[in-house]
């Protein structure tokens, strides 16, 4: 699950290269609201580095998409064109839930290249 807070900038960690087509691939993310049904697209850059086990995206709430609080379906396609918006027609690379709240409390997300040192055993 995505935990989205408004009013700074996202970092989510996907995975999606790994069915990759395209070389130089454009990011079209799709999210549907669970209950209105209201769907958003944007296309998103990833950032991470080459050779990573994972895809890094950033989303700024408001500022780049102005998602209303509550649960979402998210979906990323990959598309050779800017600006296309006929999903339908492009391969889905990944999907799953993102929740968007104007604040989450503390231990609700962690950061994927942290290191856990405690040892209960």
């Amino acid at each position: 699950m995505l935990l989205l807070t408004k009013a700074i900038s996202n970092k989510m960690y996907v995975v999606c290269d790994d069915i990759l087509t395209l070389d130089n691939p454009i990011y079209l993310w799709r999210f549907v609201h669970a209950q209105t049904r209201a769907q958003y697209l944007i296309e998103l850059v990833n950032s991470a580095e080459q050779n990573q086990r994972y895809d890094l995206f950033t989303l700024i709430l408001p500022t780049d998409l102005d998602l209303t609080e509550g649960e979402y379906i998210y979906e990323i396609y990959q598309s050779d064109t800017t600006g296309d918006e006929n999903y339908s027609a492009m391969l889905q690379l990944a999907n799953g839930v993102a929740r968007v709240q104007a604040t989450f409390t503390d231990n609700e997300s962690y950061e994927p290249t942290g290191t856990d040192t405690t040892y209960t055993g």
